[in-house]
């Protein structure tokens, strides 16, 4: 498969972790809210990143390309 911008793989990556640090030292994330998307995080992390199949690996990156969009608009709207 030829990838034309390998950085994008990691951009959801990191969006997502750097927005539940920013999040969580702003106190806008409740401890079973963070503990929730900390697992979403994991889990997708290690299906776009460590599974051998490229089903699970497009679903990773999916979950991740959520978290972040979900994260951005709560940041964003501050709620």
């Amino acid at each position: 498969m030829l990838e034309i911008f390998p950085f994008l793989t990691w951009a959801a990556a990191i969006t997502s972790a750097v927005l539940l640090v920013v999040l969580w030292t702003l106190g806008e994330l409740r401890r079973w809210s963070l503990a929730g998307l900390l697992a979403w995080f994991v889990v997708a992390a290690y299906g776009q990143f460590f599974s051998g199949s490229q089903v699970a690996s497009a679903v990773g990156l999916f979950l991740q390309t959520m978290l972040a969009i979900g994260l951005v608009l709560r940041y964003r709207l501050g709620s």
